[in-house]
């Protein structure tokens, strides 16, 4: 098997995969988002920093980011802790 042809399975796994967790209709910016809060802590808390700074999101402008966090919050699937300005978020469903 060559490697584009492991590519190819690679990303008909990661489609797949993002159907079983019915994020598969999100942009790219917000399943990269969900990867990173996913990874980053047992405690489900964190901040836009540490969103903004990961190398999965390096590629993506802050104000990219900070549409597809809020596009999150109306989904239902992270909420804002503390005041508005704070920059806390909380993962409300387990990916």
């Amino acid at each position: 098997m060559n490697t584009m042809q492991k590519l190819y399975q690679l990303r008909r796994l990661m489609q797949s995969i993002e159907s079983d967790l019915g994020i598969e209709k999100f942009s790219e910016c917000e399943k990269n988002i969900i990867a990173v809060i996913s990874d980053q802590n047992d405690e489900k808390l964190f901040t836009t920093s540490d969103i903004c700074t990961d190398a999965l999101l390096r590629n993506h402008s802050r104000p990219t980011i900070f549409r597809s966090i809020t596009s999150l919050i109306e989904r239902g699937l992270i909420e804002r802790v503390g005041q508005s300005k704070s920059g806390v978020y909380r993962i409300l469903k387990n990916f």
